[in-house]
C-alpha cells in the first residue's frame, strides 16, 4: 500500500469514513439519521474540521485508509464532561447537534474564546482502518498528525479532550506522553443494546501538560502567539483563497466578486498590514539602501510577502475577536 497524503473531508466522504471507525459515528443517543444530519451540519460547521488520509491499495487507486476529525466546543461542556466522565463522549456532542442544542462553538465565540481564555476542543476521530501493517499504520498516523497541526496550528489552545475506543491507540495515545488518562471506563451501561463494545478510554491534554513532553505532536498547538496585523475576515478569506496560488481572476471566480473588487480588497488589506506591520514592506525596498522603489511597491511583491508571513504565523488566520 502506498499513502497519498490528506485531504479535508467532504460529505461524499462520511459513509467511507465511518466504515473506517464505526464506533465514530456517535449514534448512541440519537437515530442514525439523526446522527448523519448532525455530522452534515458540523461540516459546515467554521468551529469543525476533518481529514481523511488516503492510499493506493493495489486495488483501489485512492482509498481512505485513515479519517480524523474535531470540534471546538464550549468551556462549560469540557467542564461538565470533566467532572463526570462517562463513555460516548463522541454521541453526546452529535446528539446535541441534532438536537438544535449544540455544545459547538460559534465563529464569533471561537473568536472571543481565541482571544481571551483559550478554545477548547474534542477530538471526534483518529482512526485507521484495521488490518494495516505496522509500517502502513505509523504511515497514517504520520499524515493524521500533520493534518491536525496544518489545520489547527495557530489557536490559543486551552484543552483537547478525546475518548479512545481501541487498545492499540490507547497505548499508542500513552506513548506520546502529553496526554492523561481522565477515566477507563469498563463494563460501563450501554445507551441502547446495538451500542458498539470497544475498549474506552478518555484522554485529555492542556497547555502545561503538552508542552511538558516537547517533542510530541500536541506541543505545537499550545505554542500559539496573539495576531498582530489586525486583518478582518474579508482578509482573512482572500489570504486563505490565494495561500491556494490563485490568481486575482480565479479569486474573483471563488470568492463571487470582481477583478477589480479583488484588486480593492488587496489594496485595502494592504495598507491594513503597512500600518500594522510596517517592516514587513519596507524590507522590499532596502536594496543598496535606497528608499522603496517602483518595484518594491507593486502589489504581487507586497502580496509574496503577505502570503509568506501568514504561512509561518497561522494565528493571523484564526476567528480572533478584537
Amino acid at each position: 500500500m502506498r499513502i497519498l497524503g490528506w485531504r479535508r473531508i467532504e460529505e461524499g466522504d462520511l459513509a467511507a469514513c465511518f466504515k473506517v471507525q464505526p464506533a465514530a459515528f456517535g449514534d448512541e443517543y440519537t437515530s442514525r439519521d439523526g446522527a448523519l444530519s448532525a455530522w452534515n451540519v458540523l461540516l459546515a460547521s467554521p468551529a469543525f474540521d476533518g481529514v481523511v488520509v488516503e492510499a493506493d491499495t493495489g486495488f483501489v487507486r485512492s482509498q481512505i485508509v485513515g479519517f480524523g476529525a474535531a470540534v471546538f466546543v464550549g468551556s462549560d461542556f469540557i467542564d461538565a464532561e470533566l467532572r463526570d466522565p462517562r463513555p460516548y463522549l463522541t454521541a453526546r456532542v452529535i446528539a446535541s447537534v441534532a438536537a438544535k442544542q449544540s455544545v459547538v462553538l460559534s465563529e464569533a465565540r471561537m473568536g472571543l474564546c481565541n482571544r481571551e481564555g483559550g478554545v477548547d476542543m474534542v477530538v471526534l476521530a483518529s482512526r485507521w482502518t484495521q488490518g494495516l501493517t505496522p509500517q502502513d499504520v505509523r504511515g497514517v498516523q504520520v499524515q493524521l498528525e500533520m493534518a491536525f497541526l496544518k489545520r489547527f496550528l495557530g489557536y490559543n489552545f486551552r484543552r483537547l479532550l478525546a475518548e479512545v475506543t481501541d487498545s492499540e491507540l490507547v497505548e499508542y495515545v500513552q506513548k506520546s506522553g502529553a496526554w492523561r488518562i481522565v477515566q477507563q471506563f469498563r463494563g460501563m451501561e450501554k445507551p441502547h443494546p446495538g451500542a458498539a463494545d470497544e475498549v474506552r478510554v478518555l484522554f485529555m491534554t492542556d497547555r502545561e501538560a503538552a508542552l511538558s513532553m516537547p517533542m510530541s505532536a500536541a506541543a505545537p498547538l499550545f505554542q500559539a502567539t496573539p495576531p498582530v496585523l489586525g486583518l478582518r475576515p474579508t482578509d482573512q478569506e482572500l489570504l486563505l483563497a490565494a495561500m491556494k496560488g490563485a490568481t486575482d481572476r480565479e479569486l474573483a471566480l471563488e470568492l463571487g466578486l470582481t477583478e477589480e473588487a479583488v484588486k480593492r480588497r488587496w489594496a485595502v488589506l494592504f495598507s491594513r498590514v503597512e500600518k500594522s506591520k510596517p517592516e514587513l514592506f519596507s524590507v522590499l525596498a532596502l536594496q543598496k539602501g535606497t528608499r522603496i522603489s517602483a518595484a518594491g511597491r507593486r502589489g504581487p511583491q507586497k502580496r509574496h510577502r503577505v502570503l509568506a508571513y501568514v504561512w509561518d504565523h497561522p494565528e493571523e488566520l484564526r476567528p480572533f475577536k478584537s
